[in-house]
C-alpha cells in the first residue's frame, strides 16, 4: 500500500486546515507524519471493513479531523505543562542582598 499521506485529497486536507486554525497548532508532515499516516490508514481500514458506513467521504473527513484534534489537544497539554513549571533562581536572590 502506498504512503497514506499521498492518498489524502484536497477535500480531506480541509480537516487539517480547520484544526490548525482552531488550535493554532501547525501540522507538518515532518513532525506529525507518522501520526497522520496512522489516522488515515485507520480510517481507510474501517471504511473497507465496515459495510454500514454509507458516506465514506464524510466518515473519512470526520475521522481525520478527530484524530488531528486529539494530536492538537495533546500538543497543547504538553505545552501547558512545560509553561507551568515553576523555577526559582537562587542566583537572583543573592543579588538582592
Amino acid at each position: 500500500m502506498p504512503n497514506a499521506t499521498f492518498l489524502v485529497c484536497h477535500r480531506h486536507l480541509r480537516a487539517k486546515k480547520e484544526i490548525e486554525k482552531e488550535y493554532t497548532v501547525p501540522f507538518t508532515f515532518e513532525i506529525y507524519g507518522d501520526e497522520i499516516n496512522d489516522i488515515v490508514l485507520s480510517a481507510i481500514r474501517k471504511i473497507k471493513t465496515d459495510h454500514r458506513i454509507k458516506k465514506t467521504n464524510n466518515y473519512f473527513f470526520v475521522s481525520v479531523r478527530n484524530g488531528l484534534e486529539d494530536i492538537a489537544n495533546e500538543s497543547l497539554r504538553k505545552d501547558n505543562l512545560s509553561n507551568n513549571s515553576v523555577y526559582y533562581n537562587w542566583l537572583n536572590e543573592e543579588d538582592k542582598k
